[in-house]
């Protein structure tokens, strides 16, 4: 059967608009697309653990900093080790990369001095985190 000439075309149905995703522009700490690719594209799922890392390592760095100087190293080593590893799946390079950094240097006895400042700029680069992770995870009204 071919159709005629004068058949009526069906209208297109309407697209349905898909729902708003967070905005990432200007987004300099938190890398969206290396993190959702540990969630499978799942911005529900991504969004939840960013505000469990916020929950749990807006202040690491300075609480990193206290644990040493109670004299516990192997407990900052850990923290740090934790903290780069959540930093990593989540897409918070500088963050994984400093926390790294801090690991190593708590592991390898470093001078306190550096140690100091590499925890102040882990500390630093947490905060611009999780100023970023607030924005990308507010409520869309669009």
């Amino acid at each position: 059967m071919t159709a005629s000439k004068d058949a009526v075309q069906a209208p297109l149905p309407t697209p349905v608009a898909a729902p708003a995703l967070p905005a990432t522009q200007g987004l300099l700490q938190l890398d969206t697309v290396l993190g959702l690719r540990s969630f499978n594209g799942r911005v529900d799922r991504y969004q939840k653990m960013l505000i469990r890392f916020v929950d749990l390592y807006a202040e690491n760095g300075t609480h990193i900093q206290a644990v040493l100087a109670n004299g516990d190293r192997q407990t900052a080593q850990r923290m740090a080790h934790s903290l780069k590893g959540a930093a990593g799946a989540l897409g918070l390079s500088e963050v994984q990369h400093l926390a790294t950094e801090a690991e190593q240097l708590i592991k390898n006895a470093a001078a306190s001095a550096l140690l100091t400042q590499v925890l102040t700029g882990l500390q630093h680069s947490l905060t611009l985190a999780v100023e970023e992770i607030v924005v990308y995870c507010m409520p869309r009204t669009e």
